[in-house]
C-alpha cells in the first residue's frame, strides 16, 4: 500500500508553540500506521525535509526550523515514537521501519506537492537514516547533516563508542518520564544534555521534549525506552558499505567541544573524507549545535543548499563564509 497525504487538524500537544505558522498533514504509511508531519515556510522556495536525533523532536529545534523556513518550504518529522508520533511505533524503536518512513514521506510529498527537489536537513540518529535511506531510495537531491551517529565501520574497535554504546541506554532508562514544569526538566538536563547550551536555548531544548501529562504537569514526548531502544538499533547496522552509492552533495556539520571528545564529533570527519562528503566543523559546538546556535546553522544550510554545484562542490568553502 503506498503511503497518502492527507490534511489533518490535529493541535499541538506541545509545551512550545511556533514561531511560524504550522500546517499539520497526516501520512498513513504502507503498514498503515498514521505519521503526522509538519509543514511552514514558503512554498515558493526549496523544498526542505527535516528530521531529528534519538530522544528528541522537530520542537527542539524551533529556531532553526523558523529561521530556514523564511527562505524555505520546511516539512519535519518526528520519528515514530517521539514528539507529534509518540503514540505511533509500539514500545520499542524500529530502525528499519524508521528508514522505509523517510522513502515513504518524500513520495507522498512529491505526489501531493509535485515534483520538486528535495533537500534533506538531519540532525545524529536521523542523519544516518537519511544515508541509508538515500544509498538504497535515492529520495533526496542533496544532504545536510548534523554529526550522523554511525556506528564505527565493521571490525574497528572504537573506546568512544563501546563507552557511549553501553552508556546511552543505560542512563536514558534511568530518565524519569514526568516532570513539573519545563523548569523542572531544565534542571535535571543541566549536567548532561543541555549542559553546553545557553540559558534560552536549554529552555527551548527542555521546552519542545514536553507534551501535558493526563494528571497534571508534564511528560517527556518521547519515552525514554523508545529512546534507549533507539541508540541500541542503531548501533548494530553497517551504513559504511552503503556510502559508496551516495552520489549526491552532502555537507557534513560537527562540533568541535571543548572539555571531553564526543564520539559524534570524532567520527563526522571520518564520514566526510570516507565518503568525499563536504564538511565544516564548528569550534565550540556540540551535538546540540543546531539548537545552541540556530541563526548561524540555518545561514549554513541555507547556503549550501543554494550554492549547489554539480560540476565542483564550493558550497563547503560558500558556507564557511556564512
Amino acid at each position: 500500500m503506498p503511503p497518502t497525504l492527507t490534511a489533518s487538524s490535529a493541535s499541538s500537544n506541545h509545551v512550545m508553540a511556533s514561531g511560524s505558522a504550522l500546517r499539520p498533514w497526516e501520512i498513513r504509511m504502507s503498514d498503515g500506521v498514521r505519521l503526522t508531519l509538519e509543514r511552514r515556510g514558503d512554498p515558493a522556495g526549496p523544498r526542505v525535509f527535516f528530521c531529528h536525533g534519538a530522544g528528541l523532536a522537530s520542537r527542539c529545534f524551533e529556531n532553526f526550523l523558523d529561521q530556514l523556513a523564511a527562505t524555505h518550504d520546511v516539512f519535519s518529522l518526528d520519528l515514530r515514537g517521539h514528539g507529534w508520533n509518540a503514540s505511533k511505533g509500539g514500545s520499542r524503536f524500529d530502525i528499519e521501519r524508521a528508514r522505509r518512513d523517510f522513502d515513504e514521506i518524500a513520495q507522498a510529498i512529491s505526489q501531493r506537492h509535485g515534483s520538486k527537489p528535495l533537500h534533506g536537513v538531519f540532525h545524529s540518529v536521523s542523519a544516518a537514516l537519511a544515508l541509508w535511506s538515500q544509498a538504497d531510495a535515492a529520495p533526496f537531491s542533496s544532504l545536510v547533516l548534523y554529526e550522523p551517529a554511525l556506528p564505527p565501520p565493521p571490525g574497528e574497535q572504537n573506546a568512544l563508542f563501546e563507552h557511549a554504546r553501553f552508556r546511552a541506554p543505560l542512563t536514558t532508562r534511568r530518565r524519569r518520564a514526568f516532570y513539573e514544569s519545563v523548569e523542572d526538566l531544565q534542571t535535571s538536563l543541566a549536567g548532561n544534555l543541555a549542559s553546553r547550551l545557553p540559558p534560552n536555548a536549554a529552555r527551548a531544548l527542555s521546552a519542545g521534549l514536553l507534551r501535558p501529562a493526563a494528571d497534571g504537569g508534564y511528560e517527556l514526548c518521547c519515552s525514554p525506552e523508545i529512546e534507549a531502544s533507539t541508540y541500541e538499533g542503531i548501533r548494530d547496522i553497517d551504513i559504511w558499505s552503503k556510502l559508496v552509492n551516495i552520489d549526491i552533495p552532502v555537507l557534513v556539520l560537527c562540533g568541535r567541544p571543548r572539555g571531553l571528545p564526543e564520539y559524534t564529533s570524532e567520527l563526522s570527519p571520518r564520514i566526510a573524507d570516507f565518503a568525499k562528503f563536504d564538511l565544516m566543523i564548528l569550534d565550540g559546538l556540540d551535538h546540540q549545535g543546531w539548537i545552541a546556535q540556530p541563526q548561524r546553522l540555518a545561514r549554513m544550510t541555507a547556503t549550501f543548499i543554494g550554492t549547489l554545484d554539480a560540476s565542483s562542490s564550493p558550497a563547503a568553502e560558500a558556507c564557511s563564509q556564512s
